[in-house]
């Protein structure tokens, strides 16, 4: 028993929840979220660590709860406490109590997870994660702010940070490694990437958003996201997807919202309800 427990700590979990980094950007790999990883640590190391506390935590109390061993293995369990994690963080600045309410809220926004993943009719997507951080945001916990983060240089700019936001950094780096990771797993796959970010930051200027909120990517990362989650449906049902959650962006910037994530799920949710409708009338017909 002991031998099997040192197996789980050293090698399924660590393999599960670097997985679980790259099942944010749709990709079942442990050597993709290793690469996540290590920019994300250069880049912000405790944004890395909020990311680390936060998959880890979701991993272990996955496999606690009886979730299923394959989605275990490839991150399904660990993505929404990774985001709980690196989100918490870019919320909050350091202070002793930041690590334990990110571990707490990673175990609950799993056994949400499990909770929705009983009952569900569409893929839940970052849906744990979005309820999750909207409640840990209205709790008196007496955690300091997080200083804020500094403009990108232009609108162009802004357009490769929609990429880089999906972790909630303004990086080039990172969204540099995005594309490359997503290219690696097809070729069509960047190029949605861009074209959502695009459209994303097009969207939100025609709707006058705050210029130094485009030329950060924020109008950009719901509809690369959008984008991925529904790219197998074909490109139209793909564009709809990006125009939508890149409307939602832009509504939720020009609210101060924390919207986080929820304009990619609303959007890829109308988007595989309506083309499962539409199957459904097209059967209907023939």
């Amino acid at each position: 028993m002991l031998l099997l427990s040192l197996r789980f700590i050293s090698y399924h979990l660590p393999l599960a929840s670097l997985a679980g980094i790259a099942q944010i950007i749709f990709l079942p790999s442990p050597w993709a979220g290793l690469l996540c990883l290590l920019a994300l640590s250069w880049l912000t190391p405790l944004y890395a660590l909020g990311l680390s506390l936060g998959v880890i935590s979701a991993s272990l109390s996955a496999a606690a709860l009886g979730a299923p061993a394959a989605a275990w293995r490839q991150g399904v369990y660990g993505f929404n406490g990774a985001l709980v994690g690196l989100v918490l963080q870019l919320y909050f600045g350091w202070s002793p109590l930041l690590p334990w309410v990110q571990i707490l809220a990673a175990a609950l926004v799993t056994f949400i997870q499990l909770g929705l993943n009983a009952y569900r009719p569409l893929p839940i997507f970052t849906s744990p994660f979005i309820l999750l951080t909207w409640l840990v945001l209205l709790l008196p916990l007496g955690l300091p702010e997080a200083a804020p983060l500094p403009a990108a240089a232009s609108w162009l700019a802004g357009i490769l940070l929609g990429i880089s936001q999906v972790f909630f950094v303004a990086s080039p780096l990172m969204a540099l490694l995005l594309l490359g990771l997503l290219g690696w797993q097809h070729w069509r796959l960047p190029l949605y990437a861009l074209l959502a970010s695009c459209l994303g930051a097009g969207i939100a200027t025609l709707l006058e958003v705050n210029p130094a909120q485009i030329s950060q990517g924020l109008a950009g990362y719901n509809p690369v996201l959008a984008a991925l989650a529904v790219q197998s449906l074909g490109p139209g049902w793909t564009i709809l997807a990006i125009v939508l959650a890149a409307l939602g962006s832009a509504w939720g910037l020009q609210q101060s919202w924390p919207m986080l994530t929820s304009p990619f799920v609303i959007s890829s949710w109308l988007v595989l309800l309506s083309y499962h409708g539409w199957r459904y009338w097209q059967q209907g017909r023939s």
